[in-house]
Order: C-alpha cells, then sequence, then structure tokens
C-alpha cells in the first residue's frame, strides 16, 4: 500500500478538489484536452488502497500492447490515474445532482433510493401500464448522469433525507452499465460546451476517450473503474461526517470508519459494460476479472 500511495504521489498533478470541469475551455476552435481531476490527500490515500486491492490481476502485462500504451502490471500509471479521477468527479457529481434535485424518494420497506423515473416505471407496472422512456427522461429535466444513477441504486440509500452508502458485505459488488449511455453522459459532463448531439473529434477520442481506454486496455480500466465507485462511495461517508462541523463528533463515528475501511480494504467492485460498441461483446473482451 505505501509502494501505491507513492505512486499517486507521483500521479498527482494538482492539489485541487475535485469537481466538475470548466465550462470554458475548447469553445474557440482549440483542440479539446481532457479534464484534469486532482485529489486531497485523504483521496489520494484512499485511492492507494483501493488501487491495492483491485490491481491484484493485474500482476503482469496481459497482452504485447500493454507496455506500448505506457501500462504494465500493477502499477498505477499517469493514464489509468487520470482516468479514474475522471470517473470519480463524473460518478461523485452523478450523486450530488440527484439529491439536490430531489429526484431520489424514501420507500416506506426497504429504503431504497430511485430515480423518480423508476419509481414511475414500477408505478405504471403495478397499475398494468407501460411506462414512456422518453417522458420519463423528459420528467427528470436532464439531470446529470441520469442512467449512471440508476446503475449505482443498489449501493445508496436515503439517510436524513441525503444519499448514503448501502455498505454491503465485503468481497465481490457488481456494477452494470449500459456502454453507450455512459459513454454520452461522461462525454457530455466533462465537455459541455460541444453541441447536443455532437461527437468529439477522432483523435480525441482515439488518444483520450474512455471508451478507447476501455477497449485497448480493458482489465485495467475496468479496475479503475471499480476504484472510481469506491472512491465515490467512501468520500460520501467522509463527508457526512465532516458535516457536523469541528469539535462535533458523528453519533456512528466509529462504525462509518469501519465502514470506510471496509470499502478501501476488503470489496472489489466489478464493472460490467452491456450494449458494447461497436458490437464487441464483453464475451468477446478477454480479461481476469470475468
Amino acid at each position: 500500500t505505501r509502494h501505491n500511495e507513492a505512486k499517486v504521489e507521483k500521479q498527482s498533478r494538482q492539489d485541487m478538489v475535485p469537481g466538475p470541469p470548466s465550462r470554458g475551455g475548447g469553445g474557440g476552435g482549440g483542440a479539446l484536452e481532457p479534464p484534469l481531476v486532482g485529489l486531497t490527500d485523504f483521496q489520494k490515500q484512499a485511492l492507494a488502497r483501493l488501487w491495492t486491492t483491485h490491481s491484484r490481476d493485474l500482476d503482469a502485462p496481459h497482452c504485447e500492447g500493454d507496455a506500448a500504451l505506457g501500462s504494465t502490471g500493477s502499477d498505477l500509471d499517469d493514464r489509468t490515474y487520470g482516468f479514474i479521477t475522471r470517473l470519480y468527479s463524473f460518478l461523485t457529481k452523478c450523486v450530488e445532482a440527484h439529491s439536490a434535485a430531489g429526484v431520489v424518494q424514501r420507500e416506506e420497506l426497504g429504503n431504497d433510493v430511485k430515480p423518480a423515473a423508476v419509481a414511475r416505471a414500477q408505478q405504471h407496472a403495478a397499475a398494468g401500464g407501460i411506462s414512456d422512456p422518453d417522458r420519463d427522461a423528459e420528467d427528470d429535466g436532464g439531470i446529470i448522469g441520469r442512467r449512471t444513477f440508476g446503475s449505482l441504486r443498489h449501493l445508496l440509500r436515503m439517510r436524513e433525507d441525503k444519499i448514503h452508502p448501502r455498505v454491503m458485505a465485503e468481497g465481490r459488488q457488481v456494477v452494470q452499465l449500459d456502454h453507450v449511455m455512459f459513454e454520452a453522459e461522461l462525454t457530455e459532463f466533462e465537455h459541455p460546451q460541444l453541441p447536443e448531439g455532437t461527437k468529439p473529434p477522432a483523435e480525441y477520442v482515439q488518444q483520450h476517450s474512455h471508451g478507447s481506454f476501455l477497449y485497448h486496455l480493458p482489465e485495467r480500466a475496468l479496475a479503475a473503474m471499480g476504484c472510481a465507485v469506491g472512491l465515490m462511495l467512501s468520500e460520501l461517508i467522509r463527508k457526512s461526517l465532516n458535516q457536523g462541523g469541528q469539535g462535533q463528533q458523528h453519533p456512528d463515528q466509529q462504525q462509518e470508519h469501519e465502514n470506510i475501511r471496509r470499502i478501501l480494504d476488503f470489496t472489489r467492485y466489478f464493472v460490467r459494460f452491456t450494449n458494447v460498441y461497436p458490437l464487441v461483446r464483453m464475451i468477446d473482451v478477454k480479461t481476469n476479472l470475468a
């Protein structure tokens, strides 16, 4: 873990708190650039622990192209670090946006978190009707990462009217994402200056897009995605502990610190992408994370 902490420190180029990318650059005809997202010291330490857990299957290059792409073995290279921070920033914004917009609701039983569109779909089904996905999307008002948030619901719950991680048993936790929708929502978040429906230039897609990273280095990309999920969940807990202000101790502080430890050191988040375009079935992608 100390080795990975050193790697995280080396890869971190800035000490800014993660947040949505600037809505400035790229609009004046200049080349599109990937957003730069920094981590706090606490987040760097948490990432080092997550990477230790999620990189255990990356002890050796799995294809000859790994070295050429600058990603070999279990080292946390610059490219992987950059994608983890970008994904973490996006997932955090997804949760924050849905919480702020009030489109999650507390169930009388189960204490589940559900987007309004999902709740409406279940109500339609219970009444024998059919939900209209297009209308549901409009009703949600274009909130950032609507479908991505829906894929994270099983990891979240409501507590005191705020979204909080649902800490599950240690071990393997699976997150399933629609690849086409995820890449579209990630691009919209990272590059809001692009006109609606416009894709980034081909050169950018090949060099900097998450889709390219996933295609060329699937094992490393899935491990990075798992780290981003774990970091987002652990930060939700840490922020809730800090909301009481200095001198005020959270009533469940000891248990919450134990929950953070379980997320960082004893849980692996396995991400499965469906609807992979162009027609690359996940069964055909050779990884050790299946």
